[in-house]
């Protein structure tokens, strides 16, 4: 008996016998055959109670009747299994996954799933094989899409990201070797981000564009150089300016603008100190030359703190605010706890007071970072000396060694880039605070009015501020003090060595 070429169909020959056999088992192989459905394609058994005309794949290990039929096409005919040994091109519909299988030659291979017709596929490869992570996959050299001037369309074309929560990401990923380099997109939030890696693993921040005004959130390669713009709020964070002193063991003012507390509770004893980083050292980056250190040589019974007070409550007043800092130990054990206070000044509303979660320090330099929703003012009362102020609170009953560096507070909630000013920026900003003159000598002719002396101080600071003065030599005399400046107001032979103190803190 001989058969047909493709579907191997018995073909019946001149003057044979019982032709209606032949027949039949042409239209059998044909039931099975043509517009083939199985139930299921990972069987390795055959299933115990089959229904008449049930077919299957054969799986990849098949025992019992089915040894040695891998990926065959099994049926359930009239009380016996028959096989079916696929061609090359042989489509079968797989029932219970609804996919469309294509047998190329070496195995079964998915066509497209789904149902009632449709025309999507779970994945797709061109030039390339897709899986489940990369469930469309493009190997070439180019990518074109372009406007549909076929149907025709709009002249329009959009490419559409969509993530389900504000908490996902839809970006773009730029990679070198399969390994991420730049990433553009709605990454963790729905603010757009534009990041860059050098690893792939550890991403830096270049622009942050705000969702909700459009603004500017972070502009890294701005806001890490000189023409920062005041991002940072906190002055002398890189602890440049000293004008006091380097070493200090009482309360009070130390490295500009900054002031420690609480020092001494029940007979407690601490030093702080004015520490120079190596050169060249990579533990902070950005090359700062000085950190600030507190020793607690002997517990205070209260918590010590080290602050500064920021000008003006109304600054950053109901925004996000991300406080970022460097910090280590290197003795004992330290949890710090960021403090903040809105102080609405003589007369002004009752303060507004907020605390962080404490922040674990460990003997390596680490940087840290809070996020926070200050307070809004709406409805306060504001009077004279206002200020917001950031407290670090060391732990009470407790001998240790903290180091400090490179303090940034500001607006949105992403730390950036540590915002670096010139050092005469600085120190201007400290002297609108504090300042000291030292060395002068100041010259009047006591029979003649109207020649005294003046001085005018490095900028003009924030009050009327409050000067202590030492000479040596000549009589002295009494001076009137402004924001500007101050002048001599009586007569006084000559001084020599004259050096004054002008504090103008909130």
């Amino acid at each position: 008996m001989s058969n047909t070429t493709k579907l191997l169909l018995p073909q019946i020959q001149a003057a044979q016998a019982q032709k209606h056999i032949t027949h039949n088992e042409a239209l059998q192989r044909l039931d099975v055959m043509v517009q083939a459905g199985v139930i299921d394609r990972d069987l390795s058994a055959p299933p115990g109670s089959p229904g008449e005309g049930a077919s299957y794949l054969i799986g990849a290990t098949p025992t019992g009747v089915w040894s040695g039929k891998q990926n065959q096409l099994a049926a359930w005919q009239n009380g016996t299994w028959e096989f079916y040994q696929p061609n090359e091109g042989w489509l079968v519909w797989v029932e219970d996954e609804n996919r469309l299988l294509v047998w190329d030659g070496g195995a079964w291979a998915e066509v497209s799933s789904g149902g009632g017709g449709s025309e999507t596929a779970s994945k797709f490869g061109i030039n390339t094989t897709a899986d489940l992570t990369n469930r469309l996959s493009v190997k070439t050299d180019a990518v074109l899409l372009s406007h549909d001037d076929v149907t025709p369309g709009t002249g329009d074309i959009r490419v559409k990201l969509d993530k389900s929560l504000p908490t996902n990401t839809a970006s773009f990923l730029f990679q070198d070797n399969f390994s991420g380099r730049a990433e553009i997109g709605l990454t963790g939030d729905n603010d757009f981000h534009f990041k860059v890696s050098s690893d792939g693993s550890s991403w830096h921040e270049g622009l942050v564009i705000d969702k909700d005004n459009g603004g500017l959130k972070s502009v890294t390669s701005i806001n890490s150089g000189p023409l920062g713009g005041m991002r940072n709020k906190v002055i002398n964070a890189r602890f440049d300016i000293w004008q006091r002193g380097a070493s200090f063991s009482a309360n009070g003012y130390t490295a500009d603008r900054f002031y420690c507390g609480n020092i001494d509770g029940g007979g407690g004893a601490a030093t702080i100190s004015r520490q120079a980083f190596m050169p060249g050292q990579t533990d902070v980056p950005g090359e700062p030359e000085f950190y600030y250190q507190h020793n607690q040589t002997s517990a205070s019974s209260t918590q010590a703190l080290f602050g500064q007070k920021i000008e003006g409550v109304r600054t950053l007043a109901g925004q996000t605010v991300t406080l970022s800092f460097w910090a280590r130990v290197t003795s004992g054990t330290l949890a710090l706890t960021p403090y903040w206070t809105q102080n609405f000044g003589a007369g002004g509303s009752a303060d507004v007071n907020l605390t962080d979660a404490s922040q674990t320090l460990t003997t390596v330099w680490q940087k840290f970072s809070i996020t926070r929703d200050m307070a809004a003012i709406s409805g306060k009362t504001i009077g004279a000396g206002n200020y917001l102020s950031l407290e670090l609170l060391f732990p009470a009953s407790s001998v240790f060694a903290v180091q400090i560096a490179n303090v940034q507070i500001e607006r949105g909630g992403t730390a950036t880039e540590f915002e670096q000013r010139y050092h005469g920026q600085e120190l201007s900003l400290c002297q609108r605070y504090y300042t000291q003159i030292s060395g002068v000598v100041l010259v009047a002719v006591s029979s003649v009015s109207g020649t005294y002396p003046s001085w005018l101080f490095p900028t003009t600071m924030r009050a009327n501020p409050a000067m202590s003065y030492t000479y040596s030599g000549g009589s002295g005399a009494t001076y009137v003090v402004s924001r500007e400046g101050f002048y001599q107001s009586g007569n006084h032979s000559i001084d020599s060595g004259f050096s004054l103190k002008a504090d103008a803190e909130l």
